[in-house]
């Protein structure tokens, strides 16, 4: 059944008290007051000031530049040596399907501002418990949503609302999303192009934020307020890249990888259509009867629901014109 997704309480979450949770988690320092509630004047620290000042005074604006250049430098060096382990997949009838290589990695999954404000009985919200999460193992995530033009290649079919052989595959469930894999997984076997102990797969939810947050804290992209930030930088570092959400997408999907990339090369891992997870929504319910994840919020999302760590769950067979999948090369279990 298309039906569009309950997203109502981020519509109505009002400023202050999202402000206030995003401040608790990135863990801000109170400001001194008096009785009155005035804030008290901080207190002169000569030794630091002294110490700016000569550090101000000791490095030159050229040197500055050229240090920034080093710093971009270092940073083209460094995704030119991560694309070296992209992979490109050839498909049925001539397509083709991108792989990005993630690196093995620690993270903190999950969102303390989410955390915070789901404790208020008048939001329903289910946010990851903030935890540190190890990936021992390398893995490589589609470079961009499923297409419905991959799809078809491997399927046969085409179930997506939206038509256009560059638009993602919508209105597929986690059966359907599975099944993909596992047929994509026995072709590149049958062609002796699959990695030794890897298969496709969905994401787990740890892969999928990982490869999303691209190396970049919440505490960062939170409190992100040094002068020479862009806005258009902090949108990257906050949704993981260029997306589409109900203020910009016109009420449909759009083709993959029109807009920015993550740090990474991701592309539209935020907005366009949410994606299938491997994993259950509440690992202790029974096998049968619990919901999967899905992960990154759709075109009719809102900002709130287009962020990094945002999820929902349904039953496994649920189908819907703005849910689609995002290929996984991973270890197999």
């Amino acid at each position: 059944m298309n039906t569009k997704h309950n997203e109502k309480w981020t519509r109505s979450l009002s400023a202050g008290v999202l402000v206030t949770a995003l401040l608790l988690a990135a863990g801000c320092k109170s400001v001194p007051a008096d009785k009155t509630g005035s804030a008290l004047p901080e207190p002169v620290n000569e030794v630091k000031d002294q110490e700016i000042a000569s550090l101000e005074e000791t490095v030159s604006p050229e040197e500055a530049a050229a240090a920034s250049l080093a710093a971009e430098e270092r940073k083209k060096q460094e995704l030119a040596k991560r694309a070296e382990k992209n992979r490109e997949v050839s498909l049925p009838e001539g397509g083709t399907l991108e792989l990005i290589w993630i690196e093995p990695g620690t993270y903190t999954m999950g969102s303390f501002a989410s955390w915070i404000l789901s404790q208020s009985p008048q939001i329903d919200l289910k946010p990851i418990v903030p935890h540190d999460v190890t990936l021992e193992k390398e893995y490589w995530l589609g470079k961009y949503e499923v297409t419905q033009g991959q799809y078809e290649a491997i399927m046969g079919k085409n179930p997506s609302h939206f038509k256009g052989s560059d638009l993602p595959v919508d209105s597929v469930s986690w059966f359907d999303a599975r099944e993909f894999c596992k047929k994509l997984t026995a072709i590149e076997k049958e062609a002796e192009r699959l990695p030794e102990g890897y298969e496709y797969s969905l994401p787990t939810e740890a892969q999928w934020e990982y490869g999303c947050r691209a190396g970049i804290s919440e505490k960062f992209l939170l409190l992100r307020d040094d002068k020479d930030s862009k806005e258009e930088e902090d949108k990257e570092v906050l949704f993981g890249g260029g997306f589409w959400s109900d203020l910009n997408s016109g009420n449909k999907s759009h083709p993959v990888g029109q807009l920015r990339p993550n740090v990474w090369g991701l592309y539209d891992m935020s907005g366009n259509v949410w994606e299938w997870c491997l994993d259950m929504y509440n690992p202790k319910e029974s096998v049968k009867s619990s919901f999967r994840a899905y992960r990154g919020g759709s075109w009719f999302s809102s900002l709130m629901n287009c962020r990094c760590v945002s999820r929902r769950s349904n039953s496994p067979g649920y189908q819907n014109i703005d849910l689609g999948f995002r290929v996984a090369l991973v270890p197999v279990e």
